[in-house]
């Protein structure tokens, strides 16, 4: 397989000659990432599959190594018959002398019948419908508690943690 490590970067107008050069040497150093996936039993996984960056490889012992990948952060897709699939968001964009990213171990989980997963990812940030239902309190304004909300402006935190009380047990 042959991967082109090349990409065509807009830097800002009026940047420093040297400044561009250190960039464009910086993304153009590829990098490696290797790994070991495991059953949550410690045993090594045969089959399974590894994808970031458009870049795949099967592995018979659960050892992968990936490589050369571009210095961006990315996600590695994790699959193997008969458990779940993990997505890992995995930091590439390390110091230019560093040529492996080693992540620590991966634990995959064995599928179960009747078990769902629940994937969230970002910030959790709530509307302001959550501490103002009516919406009317300015923007650059906290608004008063509401007996009606599900959130009291005046002590958030425990309202907000209770809004999660029902998922713990899932």
């Amino acid at each position: 397989m042959l991967l082109l490590l090349a990409c065509s970067n807009t830097w800002p107008p009026g940047m420093p000659d040297r400044e561009v050069q250190a960039r464009e040497d910086y993304f153009a150093t590829p990098i490696s990432l290797s790994a070991q996936v495991y059953s949550a039993s410690g045993e090594s996984i045969p089959g399974v599959r590894v994808e970031i960056q458009g870049l795949e490889e099967q592995s018979d012992s659960g050892l992968f190594s990936l490589s050369p990948l571009l210095r961006q952060n990315a996600l590695l897709t994790v699959q193997a018959p008969g458990f779940y699939t993990e997505v890992i968001p995995v930091q590439l964009a390390v110091a230019q002398d560093q040529g492996v990213v080693a992540l620590d171990p991966i634990l995959l989980e064995p599928e179960r019948s009747g078990y769902a997963r629940i994937f969230f990812a970002g910030d959790v940030s709530y509307g302001r419908r959550f501490v103002d239902t009516k919406e009317i309190t300015p923007l650059d304004e906290l608004p008063a508690d509401d007996p009606e909300a599900l959130i009291q402006a005046s002590d958030p935190e425990p309202d907000t943690r209770a809004t999660f009380d029902w998922v713990e047990p899932l």
